[in-house]
C-alpha cells in the first residue's frame, strides 16, 4: 500500500496540542458521508500505536497522548492512506486529494 505525505496533497487537518491534558486533538475537515469518510486516525510513535476507528456521518476526529508521536495518519475511503509529521508541527488547513 502506498502512502502519501498529507503535507502535499490533503488540505484541512488541524493538529492541535492540548497543554493541560497532555494530549493532541486532530481534526480533520473532510466529508463524512456513507460514500466517503475517514476510516481511522492513528498517531504513531517509535513504540506505540495509538488508534480511533471513524465511522460515516460522525466527526472526523480524535484524542491522543503526545507520549512521543511522530506521525499522525489517516485513512480516506477513496484517496488512501496519508500521514502528518507532527514533528514539523503541521497545522495547517489541508483536505484530501480526491476532494480538491
Amino acid at each position: 500500500m502506498e502512502v502519501t505525505n498529507m503535507n502535499q496533497y490533503v488540505t484541512g487537518a488541524v493538529i492541535k496540542r492540548l497543554r493541560e491534558e497532555n494530549e493532541y486533538y486532530v481534526q480533520i475537515e473532510h466529508d463524512m458521508t456513507k460514500q466517503h469518510y475517514i476510516s481511522f486516525i492513528a498517531a504513531v510513535s517509535a513504540d506505540r500505536i495509538q488508534m480511533v476507528k471513524l465511522y460515516p456521518q460522525g466527526n472526523a476526529e480524535a484524542r491522543f497522548k503526545m507520549n512521543g508521536v511522530e506521525k499522525i495518519y489517516l485513512y480516506c475511503n477513496w484517496s488512501g492512506l496519508f500521514y502528518l509529521d507532527v514533528v514539523k508541527g503541521i497545522a495547517e488547513n489541508r483536505l484530501c486529494s480526491y476532494c480538491i
